[in-house]
C-alpha cells in the first residue's frame, strides 16, 4: 500500500446488535484491500475469504452479494443463492440501547438438540423461505416461531416476549431475534410498517430505555438481488434487478416499471436482463451464422425483431417515442445481420463476439424499460452497462474490477441520481 495512506470508514449498522455489522466491516475492508492491491478477487472469492475471517458465511454472503441469501458450505466451497422476498412485505427492526455479546449468545445454546426438535426447526426454515417468497401469512407465522435458538437466547433480551407480542397485535406476521440479538425483527405488510414499528418501540420503552426502529428498503418483486451502490451520499439507492422471466413481454415490462415507480421519490438504480429467451436465441443465431446457415439465421433474427417491436407497440402509443424505439430495434437487428454475414464468411465465433451478442439483447431491453418508466411518470435515463461495470479482458469469463467499477458507477450514475432520474 502507498506509504502514509490512511483509510476512514463509517457505517450506519448498529454494532453488537445482531445486524451483521462485523461481517459488513470485514467485507468492506477486504474489498478495499483488494482494490488497493489490485487483487483479482471475484465475489465468490471475496465471500470465501471473508467467511474465513468472520468464522461463518451467514452475514458475509448478504454483505457481498446483497439481498437475502441462502448460504451453506459444499464440498467445493460456498453455495450461495438469493432468496426472493415478496414485494408486499417489509422488515421492521427494533434496536435496543443495550448489547448482547456474541460469545454470551453462543454460550446460551445447547451442544445438542433432540432429533424431533431438529426436524421441527428444518420444517420451520422451509416454511419461512416459502412464506417470504409468497407472503403467506400462515407459513410466515410458523417460520418466525423459532425453536432452534430463540428459546435459549430470549432470556438475554429483556422485553422479548412483550415486544414480539406487540408486533403481532399491531399486524405483523411474526417477530423474532435478528441474528443472535438483541435487535428484534418483524415481518409485516408494507402498509403496516409504521404501526408495527411504533408498537414495538412503545412495548420496549415501557420496561427499558426506548429503542430505535428502522425499516430497510423492501426487495422489489421479481428481483433476484438488491444491493446498495457504495459511494453515494445520504441514503443509498434501491437497486432493482429484473431477470428475463420478469420481462417476457410488454405486460411484464409494464408491471416491473410500476414496481420501480412505486418507490419514488427514493433514489433507485435498475439493472435489466434481456427479455426471456432472447440471449439464447441470439447465441443460436451466431452459431447458425458460423455454420453458414443464412436462411435460418434470417428467420430467427426476423422473429426476434418482431418480438421487440411488438412489445414496444404494446407499451407505447403511436408517436415520436414509439418511432424512436422501433428505429433502435431496426438498427440493432440490421447490425446483427451485418455481424452474421461476417461470421458466415469467417466460419468462426469468438468469446468476444458472444459477449457482444449477449449485450445486444440486454441493451434493447434496458432501452424499452427506460421508456416504460417514463410513460409511467417516473423520470428515467438509459445508461449503458459498459459505462458502469469494468472487468478484465477475459472475454467469455470476465472478472469484475471492483475498484474501477465503483469509480465508474459514481461517474455514470451520481449525476443521473442527483437529477431525481432513475438510471
Amino acid at each position: 500500500m502507498p506509504a502514509g495512506l490512511a483509510l476512514a470508514a463509517d457505517s450506519d449498522i448498529p454494532v453488537a446488535r445482531g445486524l451483521g455489522s462485523s461481517a459488513a466491516a470485514t467485507v468492506a475492508g477486504a474489498a478495499a484491500a483488494a482494490a488497493l492491491l489490485e487483487l483479482k478477487l471475484d465475489p465468490a472469492e471475496l465471500a470465501e475469504l471473508c467467511s474465513e475471517l468472520e468464522g461463518h458465511p451467514d452475514n458475509v454472503a448478504p454483505a457481498v452479494f446483497g439481498g437475502a441469501n441462502l448460504v451453506l458450505r459444499g464440498p467445493d466451497g460456498l453455495i450461495v443463492t438469493s432468496l426472493p422476498i415478496h414485494h408486499s412485505l417489509a422488515l421492521v427492526f427494533a434496536v435496543p440501547d443495550f448489547t448482547v455479546e456474541t460469545k454470551r449468545a453462543r454460550a446460551a445454546l445447547p451442544a445438542t438438540l433432540p432429533h424431533a426438535e431438529a426436524v421441527r426447526a428444518a420444517a420451520k426454515s422451509a416454511a419461512l423461505v416459502h412464506g417470504l417468497a409468497h407472503a403467506d401469512p400462515r407459513l410466515l407465522a410458523a417460520g418466525l416461531d423459532d425453536v432452534l435458538h430463540v428459546p435459549y437466547r430470549r432470556a438475554l433480551v429483556p422485553g422479548y416476549d412483550e415486544v414480539t407480542s406487540a408486533a403481532r397485535q399491531a399486524g405483523a406476521y411474526g417477530a423474532t431475534l435478528s441474528g443472535s440479538g438483541p435487535t428484534l425483527v418483524a415481518v409485516v405488510a408494507a402498509d403496516r410498517v409504521r404501526a408495527v414499528g411504533d408498537a414495538m418501540v412503545r412495548a420496549w420503552a415501557a420496561g427499558a430505555s426506548p429503542p430505535r426502529r428502522f425499516t430497510p428498503p423492501a426487495p422489489p418483486a421479481a428481483s433476484s438481488r438488491t444491493e446498495a451502490m457504495a459511494g453515494t451520499r445520504g441514503s443509498p439507492p434501491h437497486i432493482h434487478k429484473f431477470g428475463g422471466a420478469s420481462l417476457a413481454n410488454a405486460a411484464g415490462i409494464a408491471h416491473a416499471a410500476k414496481i420501480v415507480a412505486a418507490y419514488r421519490p427514493a433514489p433507485q438504480v435498475v439493472v435489466i436482463s434481456a427479455m426471456s429467451g432472447v440471449t439464447d436465441a441470439l447465441l443460436d443465431c451466431a452459431a447458425r451464422a458460423s455454420r453458414g446457415d443464412a436462411a435460418q439465421l434470417r428467420t430467427a433474427a426476423k422473429a426476434l425483431r418482431a418480438r421487440h417491436a411488438e412489445a414496444a407497440r404494446a407499451l407505447f402509443p403511436r408517436g415520436t417515442r414509439l418511432d424512436e424505439l422501433v428505429g433502435l430495434i431496426d438498427m440493432a437487428f440490421a447490425e446483427l445481420g451485418q455481424l452474421a454475414g461476417g461470421l458466415g464468411i469467417l466460419r468462426e465465433i469468438t468469446p468476444r463476439t458472444i459477449d457482444y451478442l449477449v449485450a445486444r439483447g440486454e441493451r434493447l431491453s434496458a432501452q424499452l424499460f427506460a421508456a416504460a418508466l417514463q410513460t409511467a411518470g417516473c423520470p428515467a435515463a438509459y445508461v449503458d452497462a459498459t459505462d458502469v461495470v469494468q472487468t478484465d479482458d477475459t472475454f467469455g469469463n470476465a472478472s469484475p474490477d471492483l475498484g474501477r467499477t465503483v469509480r465508474s458507477a459514481r461517474r455514470a450514475l451520481a449525476p443521473v441520481l442527483a437529477r431525481g432520474t432513475v438510471p
